[in-house]
């Protein structure tokens, strides 16, 4: 029982690629799209409801017959069979695996937007991992200098006023740091409610993803609406044929005479003359202009969304390269000296602590623009889901 428990209660440092994965398995939604099969299932079938045959039985003897029933008790048997179109169990096959299509990169489209929200929500809370570190060894630079100017005040070799800055400059970052830790523990609980497990830590580094062009007709979402109207005319012309004359052969075998039946031969044909599916035609109509709509705004939308993002995306790793390539190494440069300088007496705490401010600034801003590039970088996993970043 204690082992039990002990393996319930572990938690679990997780990556990009197995937080979304198991937030997808873990998705109620995603797994309930999937009984929509049985809805065209059951779309297809109903086309033949039409052509069950009828049977009609007449038995015994009214009016002034004299003749005894238990001679011949069934007077006559009416068997009548639909002719079906052919065109139509070709369309009807058609249409449920335009249908099936549709549905399934649906999902894969309903995927890729809960990944979308799942990137996200990984790498906000992977930036404040990652700013609790940097925010972790400013708070031990500045608790080395609160400790040595602690000292050097009981020596009476600097003012009490520095030593009340240095404190007071180390209680405004641990602050920081426990608000920093606040939110990266809420965010890792909603992450723990997606994925059905309780995460402690992520796995992953903060760099810069690599930028891809997207064929918007290869995206799920665009591929969906193409089955879907592809569907929905097949679907236009199951209803002309079922708004066509319908046949239907019969035989009848009819009493004669006491014991004798005769049989008949028949066709009937019922004309459509006053409603022929004019109302299933005019709404799968209608649903196909909505569907052709609603495609034009998103592939606008989409195409508006990923050049916007590609340009800001490209400024952010500009910026970046800059602060890794320039800014920071010069930065740590200045802050060494700076602690050097101090310890000499030859500036003063607060250009120390410009300094310091300085350095650790950049990382904060590095970090702040990494996160913009991938806030940029997950409206493509939008469209391109795994196809674009890899991650699931």
């Amino acid at each position: 029982m204690i082992l039990i428990l002990f393996l319930f209660s572990i938690s679990f440092a997780l990556d990009l690629k197995s937080t979304i994965r198991l937030t997808i398995e873990n998705s109620p939604y995603i797994r309930g799209l999937s009984a929509e099969r049985l809805a065209y299932e059951g779309k297809r079938l109903s086309y033949r409801s039409n052509l069950n045959p009828t049977m009609d039985i007449e038995a015994g003897n009214f009016g002034t017959s004299k003749e005894s029933v238990s001679k011949a008790p069934i007077y006559k048997v009416s068997y009548s069979q639909p002719v079906p179109y052919p065109s139509l169990f070709n369309i009807t096959k058609e249409i449920y695996r335009k249908q099936l299509e549709s549905l399934s990169y649906r999902i894969e489209s309903e995927k890729n937007k809960l990944a979308q929200d799942v990137y996200l929500l990984f790498f906000q809370a992977l930036y404040l991992q990652k700013l609790l570190e940097v925010l972790e060894e400013e708070v031990k630079i500045q608790r080395e200098i609160k400790d040595f100017v602690e000292r050097s005040f009981k020596l009476g070799e600097t003012t009490k006023l520095e030593f009340f800055r240095a404190q007071r400059e180390l209680e405004l970052l641990e602050s920081e740091k426990t608000l920093t830790l606040a939110r990266y523990k809420a965010l890792l609980e909603e992450l723990s409610a997606f994925t059905g497990k309780e995460i402690n830590s992520l796995e992953g580094e903060l760099s810069l993803p690599q930028w891809k062009d997207l064929n918007l007709e290869d995206v799920p979402l665009f591929v969906h609406y193409k089955a879907s109207q592809e569907s929905l005319s097949r679907l236009l012309k199951a209803e002309k044929i079922l708004g066509r004359p319908t046949y239907s052969l019969s035989l009848t075998a009819e009493k004669v005479s006491d014991r004798e039946y005769g049989f008949r031969v028949g066709v009937s044909v019922s004309l459509p003359i006053f409603y022929a599916r004019q109302g299933e035609m005019l709404e799968i109509m209608s649903q196909r202009e909505l569907l052709l709509a609603e495609e034009s705004s998103q592939r606008l939308k989409a195409i508006a969304q990923l050049r916007s993002a590609k340009r800001h995306f490209l400024e952010v790793s500009r910026q970046v390269q800059r602060l890794e390539g320039e800014l920071i190494p010069q930065a740590k440069s200045e802050l060494e000296l700076a602690l050097k300088s101090y310890r000499l007496r030859t500036i003063t705490l607060l250009d120390l602590s410009q300094v310091r401010k300085g350095y650790y600034d950049l990382l904060k801003r590095r970090l702040e623009l990494l996160f913009q590039a991938h806030v940029e970088y997950a409206k493509g996993i939008f469209y391109g889901g795994s196809s674009w970043c890899g991650c699931y």
